[in-house]
């Protein structure tokens, strides 16, 4: 086999920890979720074992792995690494919930949570919503690691702001595009999948590689439990720092939104509307990027195949049944935003969100906007370039595909 060239550890090992041989054993397609289990309980510092461990998804999860012949040994390394650091921080959840109770008593009232279909301008509006100063966002490394590995020190010293500089490093040495397709630091506001992916019930390790089996196994059960465990981690986090409301995002929360609203009744969500043809090639190209970080190589037209599966798969059934969800749930909690609007002007799209929703607009937050808009330029860490057709898309038959959609949600084209 051949050699193991530091993919990415669990924040919590040392270096030197993760010796070749280890490396290599986790490389190995034959590598079990109890060899995982065992390696995360010994790297966690918590004595317990977890108490709530799905080992059905688990299971499932690593045999859908085993499969994928497209990943580099590199890549499946950093695949099983990435699924301990999950079981590290499950450890660590189920201690601090022990020993804090009362952490289970906290209200997450009035989220604004933002979503949309992927490369809609999520990021962007939740990086201004953000700026509120009466807001609390969730920061790179709190998606990472939500429960400290002991007691909660000084937020400004906490040794989870450098565990996650040193991952950001790691990623940008390995995968030098990621920046311009979506930059990020340690106290950047971060999505919510990170601490979805905690649960092990989630369907974004697709992003990492493709497991169809695991998709499949997921389609098949309701996703409430990883809803209910990513609020009890919004609980912790804000039981160690709170402010008056919430300021999330994740596109992937658009599919379950009834789920989401069940566990976060009181959640007020933005739905960003962009140029489904635009969306979704960006989403190919993002994928792209992402996967080639696990694999040696990576078909663009594999790529596009898989998103045209999911594309006839949103036209057939999602837009239905999400027009149909959001008009048995609407109770003045959605606001649409428009991409090309935020783009021509992105202080009065907050400004009207904030009207909308009943949130307080004020002159300090108007402040803060300006100056994160002032130092964060579009293209600030270049152009992110694509087209249909590079991923075997034919762009008509998308705009025709898409003619309801366009006309349903007065969606303006985009030049591609």
């Amino acid at each position: 086999m051949s050699s193991v060239r530091n993919p990415d550890r669990p924040p919590t090992a040392s270096a030197a920890f993760w010796d070749e041989a280890r490396l290599r054993q986790l490389a190995s397609p034959t590598v079990t979720a109890q060899d995982l289990a065992a390696l995360a309980t010994l790297l966690s510092g918590v004595k317990e074992q977890d108490e709530a461990l799905p080992a059905e998804a688990l299971v499932v999860l690593m045999a859908s792995l085993k499969a994928n012949d497209e990943l580099s040994t590199d890549g499946r390394a950093a695949i099983h690494l990435n699924i301990i650091a999950r079981m590290i921080n499950r450890l660590r959840i189920q201690r601090v919930l022990k020993r804090h109770p009362l952490i289970q008593d906290e209200r997450i009232e009035r989220p604004l949570i933002v979503t949309g279909l992927p490369r809609t301008g999520t990021t962007l509006l939740q990086r201004l919503l953000a700026q509120d100063p009466n807001s609390r966002c969730l920061p790179f490394w709190e998606a990472l690691q939500p429960a400290p590995s002991g007691d909660w020190p000084p937020r400004d010293a906490d040794p989870r702001i450098d565990d996650a500089a040193e991952l950001i490093a790691v990623t940008s040495r390995k995968n030098a595009k990621m920046k311009s397709v979506h930059a990020t630091d340690p106290e950047s506001p971060e999505e919510c999948t990170l601490l979805l992916l905690n649960s092990l019930v989630y369907p974004a390790f697709d992003q990492y590689a493709h497991v169809p089996e695991y998709i499949d196994w997921l389609r098949q059960r309701s996703l409430l439990p990883t809803y209910q465990y990513y609020v009890r981690q919004l609980q912790i986090l804000q039981f160690a720092h709170r402010a008056e409301h919430w300021v999330l995002k994740a596109p992937r929360h658009r599919r379950y939104l009834d789920i989401l609203l069940q566990v976060l009744p009181t959640a007020q969500i933005v739905l960003t509307q962009r140029d489904p043809v635009k969306s979704i090639t960006s989403a190919c190209s993002l994928r792209m990027t992402t996967r080639s970080a696990y694999q040696d190589s990576v078909d663009p037209l594999a790529i596009g195949r898989r998103a045209m599966d999911k594309i006839r798969d949103f036209l057939e059934e999602s837009i239905e049944a999400f027009d149909r969800m959001r008009r048995e749930l609407d109770t003045g909690q959605f606001v649409d935003v428009q991409y090309a609007d935020m783009m021509r002007d992105p202080i009065a799209t907050v400004r009207g969100i904030y009207e909308a929703l009943g949130y307080t607009y004020s002159d300090a937050f108007e402040t803060r906007m300006r100056q994160w808009l002032a130092e964060n330029p579009q293209h600030k860490h270049g152009v992110h370039r694509y087209t249909p057709e590079q991923f075997g898309l034919d762009r008509h038959e998308l705009f025709e595909l898409f003619k309801p959609y366009y006309e349903a949600n007065g969606i303006e084209r985009e030049p591609i």
